[in-house]
């Protein structure tokens, strides 16, 4: 497969990662959902019908309809996104909960966390994420997130727990719009690595700053608490 120009891309887990506004973002797409498979175990039936799709879509990128080329982008992305979801196994809904009380208390339950399901960390397995605002702290609010994985070997459960601050000299900081309330940031999961990490980051998006991007480190056998590393450009 030929493609129009060389790009490092990155397909977004939790949404369409698809554009067909030009030529150009068409085999952008496609060259995306085809790194990402490269990195990926589905079964081989699920692969065929993905490429199937991103093949259909360069078609129809050569003969420049990109209203045609984006319906297989977008078939092509929610197979892909299916086929993540149904991978297993992973880590159990009641191990997450159990970890999420373990560092946030009985409190906390699903009315005040908000959970994401994808892989994270290396074996592209389902982990789980949770994600919350928190104003417990007298130093002021905090965007707290917790990723819970099993362990690739062994099958025990490593965390990762990162707390960021709102307005505040960190060069984390999460921005808000003042007062007291504070909106919960949209949270994605993408494929991109950085050096010594897994390809997948989670992002952090508050509308206002730049992102910030959080990563499961490669190297970590046999810890049961994981540094996350945490990135903003």
């Amino acid at each position: 497969m030929k493609f129009l120009v060389p790009f490092i891309a990155t397909l977004a887990v939790s949404a369409g990662a698809f554009a067909a506004d030009n030529q150009g973002d068409c085999y952008q797409s496609v060259e995306a959902i085809d790194m990402a498979l490269e990195s990926t175990p589905f079964d081989q039936a699920v692969t065929e019908q993905i490429l199937a799709e991103t093949n259909k879509a360069v078609e129809a990128c050569e003969s420049q309809n990109m209203q045609k080329a984006a319906i297989h982008l977008k078939k092509a992305t929610e197979l892909f996104n299916e086929a993540r979801i149904a991978m297993g196994p992973g880590i159990k809904q009641e191990e997450f909960w159990a970890q999420v009380r373990t560092w946030w208390g009985s409190i906390a339950s699903p009315d005040s966390v908000t959970t994401l399901r994808s892989p994270i960390n290396c074996d592209a397995r389902i982990d789980m994420l949770g994600y919350r605002v928190s104003q417990e702290s007298p130093e002021g609010a905090t965007f707290d997130v917790l990723v819970a994985a099993e362990e690739e070997i062994d099958g025990f459960t490593q965390t990762g727990f990162v707390s960021l601050p709102y307005d505040n000299d960190s060069q984390f900081s999460l921005c808000h719009h003042g007062g007291d309330a504070y909106d919960t940031p949209e949270v994605t999961v993408e494929t991109i690595s950085m050096e010594g990490t897994c390809d997948r980051a989670i992002v952090i998006d508050d509308g206002m700053c730049d992102k910030v991007r959080l990563y499961w480190p490669k190297s970590n056998p046999g810890d049961d608490e994981v540094t996350l590393i945490i990135d903003r450009n």
